[in-house]
């Protein structure tokens, strides 16, 4: 009985390994068409998928930090699940609340 038991374990973990799925991820890919130095270092995301699955369910991951701080990431909690993952990078706000982005150029006022 005992070996019989150990012919299915090892059965099932073949089958399990040839099941396995793979998975790919893609970094720092930009979602702006700004050019500006904060934009470009920030406004990115990561992509994590299957390579050999279609029509799976996408989860978007924005990181915590209060908006005023943290990185992007593709937690591992939520890998190897059968989904897309998207982490992505979003502006932070600075104590003010305001967004840390270059203001508007203004016109010069005329005297007359």
């Amino acid at each position: 009985m005992k070996q019989l038991r150990s012919i299915m374990m090892l059965l099932c973990l073949i089958a399990a390994g040839a099941t396995a799925q793979t998975y790919k991820q893609v970094n720092d890919i930009s979602y702006t068409k700004k050019t500006d130095a904060y934009s470009v270092e920030r406004l990115k995301l990561d992509v994590y998928y299957p390579e050999d699955i279609k029509d799976c369910p996408v989860m978007v991951w924005f990181h915590g930090g209060g908006i005023e701080a943290g990185n992007k990431e593709i937690p591992r909690q939520l890998k190897n699940k059968g989904y897309v993952v998207v982490g992505v990078n979003y502006p932070e706000t600075n104590a003010r609340g305001s967004l840390p982005l270059t203001p508007p150029k203004r016109r010069g006022t005329q005297r007359g």
